[in-house]
């Protein structure tokens, strides 16, 4: 075997400490994410389930998700998919012009709304208390009639999570995903480059909430380093 690279997230709460490794054996590329203890393997474990649940909520055929190929108690081996990142799309769109990028943006948008099964966020019913304990209590009126998740939501669509392989568009990482609906703009902001596009305080105060809160609850990462 030989490692390729290796992530840890020990920065995190026990319960989602895992070590991300893309390693290479007999010529062929691998992604295994491990947990780093025992208080992290159900959050591992509940990846498979979120690529069943995933699978359904796909609408648009080009998408595909990365597969698990190999499983053991305390880890998950994915394929690795050898094509362009988003964003690596992104930054070779940006050296051409504002235009070139924005154009990507207005790709990646449309993906993200059109890709997965949505509906219309209402917040007298959807905010529940699972919802609250990841994004904070706020007043989220402020989405409703907006465009959400229908059931299931993958919040980590960020642009180097998208590979485009030939015709085909592969989600690598679906370790964030969550049985409510979720608004698509919070999804949207929670991509770095997605700053220069919008600005949304409600958004801001969810994301703050979800590391600090739920991700980093119980580390040190969050204020040392300013994680967020």
């Amino acid at each position: 075997m030989k490692i390729l690279y290796v992530k840890n997230g020990s920065e995190r709460n026990k319960k989602f400490q895992l070590q991300t490794t893309v390693f290479e054996e007999d010529g062929q590329k691998y992604v295994k994410k491990q947990a780093l203890c025992k208080e992290a393997i159900p959050h591992l474990k509940k990846m498979k389930k979120s690529y069943e649940k995933l699978t359904v909520s796909i609408k648009n055929p080009k998408i595909k998700l990365a597969k698990i190929v190999n499983e053991s108690e305390d880890s998950l081996t994915f394929e690795f998919i050898e094509g362009e990142s988003l964003e690596k799309k992104f930054v070779d769109a940006k050296r051409l012009g504002e235009k070139a990028a924005s154009n990507v943006i207005d790709e990646y948008i449309e993906l993200i709304k059109t890709g997965f099964k949505t509906t219309s966020f209402d917040s007298t019913t959807m905010v529940t208390e699972e919802f609250i304990k990841l994004f904070g209590d706020h007043d989220y009126s402020y989405f409703n009639g907006e465009l959400c998740f229908a059931d299931v939501s993958n919040i980590d669509l960020i642009f180097s999570n998208i590979i485009y392989k030939d015709d085909e568009i592969y989600i690598i990482d679906y370790e964030w995903v969550f049985d409510i609906c979720v608004p698509v703009e919070y999804t949207l902001y929670r991509n770095p480059y997605m700053y220069i596009k919008k600005d949304s305080s409600i958004s801001h105060a969810m994301e703050e909430n979800f590391i600090k809160n739920y991700v980093i609850s119980g580390g040190f990462y969050f204020y040392q380093h300013n994680y967020l």
